[in-house]
């Protein structure tokens, strides 16, 4: 038997993926009843995940993958499989938390739980409900009724009152450590609440009850220390009933594992070319064109390093992709016919070739230039830029993910440009493709997202690592199984 979960603030479903994918005994330890997402592309993309993890593993049918492949429709996937498309699309439900909806969320999700006892809820509110939290301190205050976002919070409360898992995981950001409300901590104000509702409340990290006197840092977990290749530090709070006498375990570190274990197994794809015909003499004629640029305020190892990488024997050499890591074996799926949503972006000549520099600089001295370090004629042409790059705001604007460290993290701004998750192979020269994305965030290559690119990276930007998620869920599963 699996125990259910209830999966609010859903997103994409990375939390969600990680409860799903773990497994106990050969079986699956959890089953999404619901899944509650406010946006309609995500919510798409939750049905079909949620349709993938109706099937046990060898068992997902073939048409799944033909889909993913694009060579039949959604709709005619879902006609194929008419009891499974029924299930998943009504374990997502596509609601939008608000005033005057409490009271039906929380009958909807009981009637989903039906007499369940050992259950979960996950997710957590987004970050802007924080800074108005609170019940009652601040009633009195008109702009706080009007503004929709503490109501966010306000509801995941009110799930807890009403539902009383005997477990949650609450995420959000770390910036909740500094925020402030009314001259007090918000997260203590947050937590003063949790345990009103009833919460004994634990770090991941330690097994130790937190109180008034503990260290909050505790609650920070990076992902990167627990084999996610990626630095991401979100904050987690862990809740147990107090009628619960379980003490949970804790999360075991990892070795880390390098953008280039990551996504070195992946095929190379060229960079493609913007307003050009885009055939590969444009791609390559753009390239060449860094050979005019004067480098008198370049080091002279880092150009002969540019010289000697626009050397045609390397511009035409066979890209060969790395045999998996340990990780990218974890991530493949030998049933898929290709790799999925592995397509590049069109990247303006400018830009193919400040990723050129960018990637060879970073090879050879094992750190991304700042602006400071491109010769003046690739630098932006922004007011705040023009003869002042080693001032300007963002003198990282261009960053090579290293081949041998750990990710930057993966946020929703990659959907808007990639100039901060620039490949460091030179030879591609371009910014990361959404499976790349997906790979950095632990997300396996079976996982498809639903929408145009630029959704695709938002939903890949703002989600859960499921690695680290699935790592939860075991804690999670000894709570439940110690009832």
């Amino acid at each position: 038997m699996s125990y259910p979960f209830i999966d609010v603030f859903a997103g994409a479903g990375g939390l969600g993926e990680g409860f799903q994918s773990f497994r106990t005994e050969s079986r699956p330890a959890f089953e999404a009843v619901v899944s509650v997402e406010k946006e309609p592309v995500f919510c798409r993309t939750l049905v079909l995940r949620h349709f993938f993890h109706l099937f046990d593993g060898g068992e997902v049918p073939e048409d799944y993958y033909r889909y993913v492949a694009g060579e039949i429709t959604r709709d005619e996937l879902f006609a194929l499989h008419p009891r499974e498309a029924e299930m998943a699309r009504r374990s997502v439900l596509c609601h939008v938390m608000e005033n005057g909806t409490q009271d039906e969320l929380n009958d909807e999700l009981q009637e989903r739980l039906g007499h369940s006892v050992r259950w979960a809820l996950v997710g957590g509110p987004p970050c802007q409900a924080y800074s108005l939290a609170g019940r009652s301190r601040r009633k009195d205050d008109p702009s706080f009724s009007a503004d929709p976002r503490h109501t966010l919070y306000l509801q995941y409360l009110g799930i807890l009152d009403s539902l009383a898992p005997p477990v949650f995981v609450m995420e959000n950001v770390p910036g909740l450590l500094s925020a402030r409300l009314g001259g007090q901590s918000t997260l203590h104000l947050i937590m003063n609440d949790l345990r009103s509702a009833g919460y004994r409340l634990y770090s991941l990290s330690g097994s130790r009850e937190l109180d008034e006197s503990s260290d909050l840092r505790q609650l920070v977990v990076n992902a990167g220390d627990y084999g996610v290749p990626q630095s991401r530090k979100r904050l987690f709070i862990l809740g147990i009933r107090k009628d619960v006498p379980v003490v949970p375990g804790r999360l075991v570190p990892r070795r880390p594992v390098s953008v280039g274990q990551a996504i070195g197994d992946l095929p190379c794809v060229r960079s493609h070319v913007s307003r050009a015909a885009d055939s590969f003499s444009d791609w390559l004629g753009a390239i060449e064109e860094i050979r005019s640029i004067g480098m008198d305020h370049v080091a002279d190892d880092v150009r002969d390093a540019v010289l000697a990488a626009l050397d045609r024997n390397s511009l035409f050499r066979e890209q060969k992709p790395h045999a998996p890591s340990a990780f990218a074996a974890g991530m493949r799926d030998s049933r898929l016919h290709g790799i999925p949503q592995h397509e590049t972006r069109r990247h303006m000549k400018s830009d193919l070739q400040r990723y050129f520099y960018a990637a060879v600089y970073a090879r050879l001295r094992g750190v991304s230039p700042l602006l400071k370090d491109f010769p003046p004629e690739l630098l932006p042409q922004h007011r705040n830029i023009a003869g002042h790059p080693d001032v300007a705001v963002f003198s990282d604007r261009f960053r090579v993910q290293l081949r041998e460290e750990l990710s930057s993290t993966v946020t929703a701004h990659i959907r808007k440009d990639g100039h901060y998750f620039i490949h460091y192979d030179p030879f591609q020269c371009r910014s990361l493709t959404v499976r790349e994305a997906a790979r950095l965030q632990s997300f396996p290559d079976n996982y498809f997202f639903e929408g145009n690119r630029t959704e695709q990276y938002l939903q890949i930007g703002n989600a859960v690592p499921p690695l680290l998620a699935g790592q939860i869920a075991a804690i999670v599963a000894g709570v439940l199984d110690g009832m």
